[in-house]
């Protein structure tokens, strides 16, 4: 085995030389990559290497926006009930990064999480040595899952699941993905389907269990009608004006929401569109096809000096797309019109609205089923069908409150994966201290 590890370090060496060229352009063109390349090579501050060495560490890794949210009431619950321990967290991307700074106020420390390879890997650990190592979701990085053996230190996945591609794509290396499993102690699967899948690629039966799914845990931002009120004013939007939030759009949907908003707009000429990019790069280009399709947008940041009446508002700021959707009439969930996986479509029904989303939702495809079999997640395949069920959603206020109270519903009889997460870190937690 040792021989597919030394090719795996490898290929992963080349495909970092590949990247070498990008990377330098993104450093010298937006400075992307500038603060997390050390971390990512290894190379911490020397107050923070410090820090390790006099406390007992627990290393929780949340890969981006999504994995970071999932985690907040677990990161609250752990710290409250085991304040000896510290907690380490890292996260892949920039974006995870800062809402982990905003969200994760459990965290003694933030990092991006190191290169796989394995002389970075064993750096880390070394200086780190935590007592537990956690992941959210299915981050499977070979060598530091092997160095966490080496060092005796238990790996456990919680929130795990496998996508329909993740589970085609390891099943072409299961040779090798069944030997790094066994460097995992503990599977904490969100489904039967994500269980049976895990175990197919060669995870033991008796490690992997099926605990729920931690975004059904994450309230919503509490918020009364005053404060909805002011947020409508902030953003000059009248009272009596409906609200339709696209989140987490990627390109290639933008146009058809755009689209759908126009033709809205001929029986509802007071609706509003926010919307809300999954990638903060991407706004340029938004403001764009709104341009071509004829209207106008603002930036949510800008609204202080620029009029917005009828523009489209595109948010341009991290962490508040959740807090937004309390005020939406109508909500979009976007990587799901092209083939990313869809986002979270949890937190628009936790606020008691029915949800839209495309065929694509295979990274949320137990969520999607529960909202669907409810009424409440709504299922369009393009512009036509987008414009139709938005039509039926805005007509009615009663059919709005009637799936919207479903969605809450569901939401509500699927919590409890907190709980039943932290009984297994604490069991960990208590075998090694």
């Amino acid at each position: 085995m040792p021989i597919l590890y030394l090719i795996y370090d490898i290929s992963l060496l080349f495909l970092m030389l590949a990247w070498l060229p990008s990377l330098l352009i993104s450093l010298i063109r937006s400075g992307k990559y500038k603060k997390s390349l050390k971390y990512r090579l290894g190379i911490w501050p020397e107050g923070l290497s410090a820090e390790f060495n006099h406390h007992d560490w627990v290393w929780l890794h949340a890969v981006s926006v999504g994995e970071v949210a999932a985690v907040a009431p677990l990161v609250k619950t752990l710290k409250e009930r085991h304040p000896k321990f510290k907690l380490l967290v890292s996260t892949v991307t920039e974006t995870g990064n800062q809402l982990a700074h905003q969200c994760l106020e459990g965290a003694d420390e933030i990092i991006y999480f190191p290169l796989d390879l394995m002389f970075i890997s064993r750096r880390a650990l070394n200086r780190v040595n935590p007592a537990l190592f956690i992941m959210a979701e299915t981050e499977i990085w070979p060598n530091f899952l092997r160095t966490l053996t080496q060092k005796d230190i238990p790996a456990v996945i919680i929130n795990g699941r496998i996508s329909a591609k993740s589970f085609k794509n390891y099943r072409l290396v299961k040779f090798f993905i069944q030997r790094v499993l066994a460097d995992i102690n503990c599977f904490s699967m969100q489904s039967e389907l994500d269980a049976r899948r895990i175990k197919a690629l060669g995870a033991k039966a008796e490690r992997v269990r099926v605990d729920g799914n931690l975004k059904f845990d994450r309230l919503p931002p509490s918020i009364s009608q005053t404060q909805k009120n002011e947020l409508r004013a902030a953003l000059g939007i009248k009272p009596d004006a409906p609200i339709f939030i696209a989140g987490s759009t990627h390109s290639g949907e933008d146009e058809v929401v755009v689209s759908a908003y126009k033709e809205l707009l001929a029986a509802h000429p007071r609706l509003v569109l926010i919307i809300a990019s999954r990638h903060l790069e991407r706004l340029a280009d938004i403001e764009v096809v709104i341009k071509q399709l004829g209207l106008q947008s603002v930036r949510k940041s800008a609204m202080a000096n620029e009029r917005n009446e009828g523009a489209i508002i595109l948010v341009d700021t991290i962490g508040e797309l959740a807090g937004l959707y309390a005020i939406a009439e109508l909500v979009f969930v976007g990587g799901s019109l092209v083939p990313i996986g869809g986002h979270n479509i949890l937190e628009p029904a936790a606020y008691g609205h029915p949800v839209l989303f495309g065929p694509h939702m295979s990274n949320f495809s137990a969520s999607a089923s529960i909202l669907k079999a409810v009424g409440a997640g709504i299922e369009v395949q393009g512009l036509d069908q987008l414009v139709a069920e938005a039509q039926k959603l805005l007509k009615s206020q009663n059919l709005r409150a009637q799936l919207g109270q479903a969605a809450k519903k569901a939401v509500e009889q699927n919590r409890g994966a907190t709980k039943r997460t932290l009984e297994i870190i604490e069991q960990y937690l208590r075998i090694n201290h």
